[in-house]
C-alpha cells in the first residue's frame, strides 16, 4: 500500500509557510497566533482523514478513529508541529502529517482498537523545559512546569489559557495507550553517510548536562613565569582532550563542550577559574556514570549537574515488527539510537514505544536548509503503516 507522498510534501510546504521569515526559515512557537493557524490547518486535514477531532487541556490536537471495542487500549501516533527559531519544515511536522496520512490510508478499514493521532504542543521548549504536550499525555507534566516562561517573560499557563484551553486540568490529558509510534527525521548524518533512507530506532539516549569549573590562581600575564603558574585554562584543555578521547572508547556515547567562559576574562591576566558546559549522552546510563565519576576526581575540578533526562529503549516487539515490515516492503534500513530527544521518550513508563527515522540530507536540522527526500519519507511511513495495522489488530 503506497503513501500519497506528493500530498505529504505539499502539506509540509503549506504548513511551513505559516511562520516563514524573510530569511527563509520557519519560526512558529506554541501558543501563538501562528501556532493556532497551524493547528486549524492540521485539524482540517484530520477531518479529511475521517478522524474525530478534539483538544485536550493543554491544547494537544487529537484525532481519533474509533475502534469497535472500546475496552481495548488505543494505539497512538504523533509528533509536534512547533518549530525552533528559523527552523525547517520537516522537524516534527513530518511526523504529524505522516501520521494523518496513515489515518487516511486506514480510513475505510475497521479495527477493534482505536487509532489516535496527536499533534503535540511546545516540544521545542519555547517555554523553558519543553515537551509540554507529550508530558501531559504521558502523565509526567508537573504543576510547577506551567509556570515556566519564555524569552518575553510570558507564563506558559497564561498562554495556554489565552488560547482557549484549560491548563489547570492538565492531569486530564493522560491517555492509557497500548503503544505509541512516531516518525521523525533523523536530524543527524548517520543515514545519509550510509546512503540508507530509513532508520529503525533502538532507543533514545540518556542526556546529562553539567557545569564544570576549573580552579587556578590569577596572576600577571607578564610577571608570572610559566614554571610558577597555576593556570586553569591548561588543566581545562587537558581535561577536555582526555574526556573526548575516553568517550570515543564507549559504544554509542558522545560528549560536547558547548560553552567556555574564563574569569576574569582579560587579555593580560592569568585566569583564576574557567567554567565550561558538558553535554554527555549515551543509551547506557552506567557508562555515563563511569565517565562522570572518573572526570570528577581531577584536582581542582568541580562538576555540578544541571540537567538529567532519562533515555528510552524502544520496545523489542515493535522493533521486530518494523524490521519485518521493512523486509516485506524491501525497504533498506539501519538500526540506530537517537541522539536527540523526542516526544516519544516521555512514554517510557506509560506504554511500549517504537520510532522510525527518515534520512536527513547532510544531517542538517533546526535550519531552513533542513531536507528529507519525498521517497525516503514515503518508505518510512509505509513501514510504520504496516506496524500500525499489526498493533491495531493485536
Amino acid at each position: 500500500m503506497k503513501m500519497n507522498s506528493k500530498r505529504i510534501k505539499d502539506r509540509l510546504i503549506e504548513l511551513g509557510k505559516i511562520g516563514q521569515t524573510v530569511l527563509g526559515g520557519t519560526t512558529r512557537h506554541s501558543y501563538t497566533s501562528l501556532d493556532l493557524e497551524a493547528c486549524k490547518l492540521l485539524e482540517s486535514w484530520m477531518i479529511e482523514a475521517g478522524l474525530e477531532v478534539s483538544y485536550d487541556a493543554v491544547g494537544n490536537l487529537i484525532g481519533k478513529k474509533i475502534g469497535t471495542n472500546l475496552s481495548e487500549k488505543p494505539i497512538a501516533l504523533g509528533s509536534h508541529f512547533d518549530s525552533v527559531k528559523e527552523g525547517g519544515i520537516y522537524d516534527g511536522c513530518l511526523g504529524i502529517i505522516g501520521a494523518i496520512e496513515i489515518a487516511e490510508m486506514l480510513k475505510q478499514q475497521t479495527f477493534d482498537r482505536t487509532l489516535i493521532i496527536i499533534g503535540f504542543r511546545d516540544e521545542e521548549g519555547y517555554y523553558s523545559k519543553g515537551m509540554v504536550g507529550s508530558k501531559a499525555v504521558a502523565g509526567i507534566l508537573r504543576g510547577d512546569d506551567l509556570y515556566d516562561t519564555n524569552e518575553l517573560g510570558e507564563v506558559l499557563q497564561n498562554k495556554i489559557n489565552e488560547c482557549g484551553y484549560h491548563a489547570c486540568d492538565y492531569e486530564n490529558c493522560v491517555l492509557d495507550l497500548k503503544a505509541y509510534l512516531e516518525c521523525h527525521i533523523e536530524q543527524g548524518r548517520v543515514l545519509d553517510e550510509l546512503n540508507i533512507p530509513v532508520g529503525i530506532v533502538l532507543g533514545i539516549v540518556q542526556l546529562e548536562m553539567y557545569k564544570v569549573k576549573f580552579i587556578g590562581q590569577s596572576g600577571h600575564a607578564g610577571a608570572t613565569p610559566m614554571s610558577l603558574r597555576d593556570d586553569p585554562v591548561v588543566i581545562m584543555s587537558q581535561w577536555i582532550e582526555s574526556i573526548t578521547q575516553k568517550v570515543k572508547t564507549y559504544k554509542d556515547m558522545v560528549c560536547t563542550i558547548g560553552k567556555i567562559q574564563t574569569f576574569p576574562g582579560s587579555v593580560n591576566v592569568i585566569c583564576s577559574e574557567v567554567e565550561i558546559s558538558l553535554d554527555i549522552r549515551s543509551p547506557y546510563p552506567n557508562d555515563i556514570e563511569e565517565i562522570i565519576t572518573e572526570f570528577s576526581s581531577w584536582n581542582n575540578v568541580l562538576l555540578t549537574p544541571c540537567v538529567k533526562l532519562p533515555g528510552l529503549l524502544c520496545h523489542q516487539k515493535i522493533i521486530d515488527s518494523l524490521k519485518n515490515s521493512a523486509h516485506k516492503l524491501k525497504v533498506p534500513y539501519h538500526l540506530l539510537f537517537s541522539g536527540a530527544g523526542h516526544d516519544a521518550m516521555n512514554f517510557k513508563n506509560r506504554c511500549p514505544v517504537g520510532m522510525v527515522f527518515v534520512r536527513s540530507i547532510k544531517g542538517i536540522s533546526h535550519h531552513k536548509d533542513e531536507l528529507s527526500l519525498e521517497n525516503d519519507y514515503r518508505l518510512a511511513l509505509e513501514v510504520l503503516l504496516n506496524t500500525t495495522k499489526e498493533l491495531l489488530c493485536s
